[in-house]
């Protein structure tokens, strides 16, 4: 004896468009909503402008040092390869 639990094809349908105009909904209340936020007037001072610079710092020197990682070390190491195997 076995239960079937399958949906019928107008279940699924109704299920489906439900679930697609819910999703509708909730993109359009989250667009009007972020459309009517007021601008912040708030004092933004050196210290926020300076950690803003340090960050933006940090990331260029996070991609030089991969840079450095990625390109000098493998390079060094096949110069000393290349010193060894002429000097025997």
């Amino acid at each position: 004896m076995q239960i079937r639990l399958a949906l019928s094809d107008r279940q699924r349908f109704t299920s489906a468009t439900q679930t697609q105009t819910t999703l509708i909904r909730t993109i359009l209340i989250i667009l009007i909503l972020g459309a009517s936020v007021a601008r912040a007037e708030a004092y933004a001072g050196p210290i926020i402008d300076s950690g803003t610079m340090f960050s933006v710092l940090g990331v260029l020197g996070g991609l030089f040092m991969l840079l450095v990682g990625a390109v000098w070390y493998p390079a060094k190491r096949a110069i000393r390869a290349i010193r060894t195997f002429f000097e025997k």
